[in-house]
């Protein structure tokens, strides 16, 4: 964080203009959305991009990502091995965001092959699936690979311009506040008649703890995130309670709410809800020992606005996270 917060962003790019040469793990609307964004970010620092290789669990979308982004279609592959292929191409970079259960696995097979990665959030929905992760993110470090998480807030000028004013004691450190994902059921998938068990779960993901990690990791992680970098820690303890009373699918709850204890008599309150017709709002809101902080928009001490500073990128960060990654 402290990192990320001290560094200038640089929007040109650097050396003569290549082709970098990319394979997709996945080719829903997130993982697709994110092979857009590394096209526009790679334009957008003079170079270009290639898709070389791409799966999914279900061929006929790795065929119809193939086809959008001028991938020759044998190089589209299906089924739970395909990312096996996608490992095994002459790709440099893999974008992955399947669903997030496979993300330990994927990853830790395009480390292994020397790639580096964009792994969408959640990089995982359990405990062994975390630890792989981590265990896949150290050996990345120690091969020289770039490894980048979807936690788009990170790479956000609004946020990191806050991050930079905690760390230069612009204003006092967070003693509370409140994070909040409140919103509707993303999507609902009716299993098919000729579903397998693993295709209808990997169809319907989303609703199901065993494939997302529940909305508080597959969603609400954003402002945890945010949570944990402000404060410069992570909790200490959680208690919460949640519930399931109107889900049509799956078998997640509908809502949770969590006090996360992180030491020193600091409390955030953690909030998330799918439920649709309701009241929403994404965001976190915190307090200091003089002021407020609204995050990813302003500051104030004391009721004044403080003035922030940092050269970061202005931008959509979905965009500017993948500008990070290539350079």
């Amino acid at each position: 964080a402290a990192m990320m917060a001290a560094a200038p962003t640089i929007v040109v790019g650097q050396g003569a203009p290549r082709v970098f040469k990319v394979g997709m793990i996945g080719a829903g609307g997130r993982c697709t959305g994110a092979m857009a964004n590394l096209v526009e970010a790679a334009k957008s620092i003079g170079h270009d991009i290639k898709l070389v290789a791409v799966c999914d669990f279900f061929e006929e979308k790795a065929k119809g990502a193939a086809k959008k982004f001028g991938c020759d279609e044998k190089m589209a592959f299906g089924g739970g091995n395909g990312y096996k292929s996608v490992v095994a191409s002459d790709c440099e970079i893999i974008v992955t965001a399947t669903p997030p259960a496979f993300r330990p696995i994927h990853v830790e097979a395009a480390i292994k092959a020397g790639k580096h990665v964009f792994a969408e959030k959640p990089v995982a929905v359990d405990g062994p699936g975390i630890r792989q992760f981590l265990a896949a993110a150290a050996e990345a470090k120690a091969k020289k690979l770039s490894l980048v998480a979807g936690t788009q807030r990170r790479h956000q000028a609004g946020y990191l311009k806050q991050a930079k004013a905690l760390k230069d004691g612009k204003i006092g450190p967070v003693v509370g506040g409140a994070i909040y994902w409140n919103g509707t059921v993303p999507w609902v998938r009716n299993r098919e008649a000729n579903d397998s068990n693993a295709a209808y779960l990997a169809r319907n993901w989303v609703n199901w703890t065993e494939m997302s990690g529940d909305h508080i990791v597959e969603q609400h992680v954003h402002n945890i995130d945010v949570a944990n970098w402000f404060i410069g820690r992570t909790p200490k303890t959680a208690t919460g309670f949640g519930a399931r009373t109107r889900r049509v699918s799956g078998n997640q709850y509908d809502f949770f709410s969590i006090d996360f204890d992180y030491g020193e008599g600091v409390h955030i309150h953690s909030m998330c809800r799918q439920i649709n017709g309701c009241s929403g709002f994404v965001g976190e809101r915190f307090r200091t020992t003089d002021g407020e902080i609204s995050g990813g928009g302003k500051i104030s001490k004391n009721g004044q606005d403080v003035a922030l500073d940092g050269d970061f990128q202005d931008g959509n960060p979905y965009m500017v996270e993948h500008v990070n990654l290539l350079k």
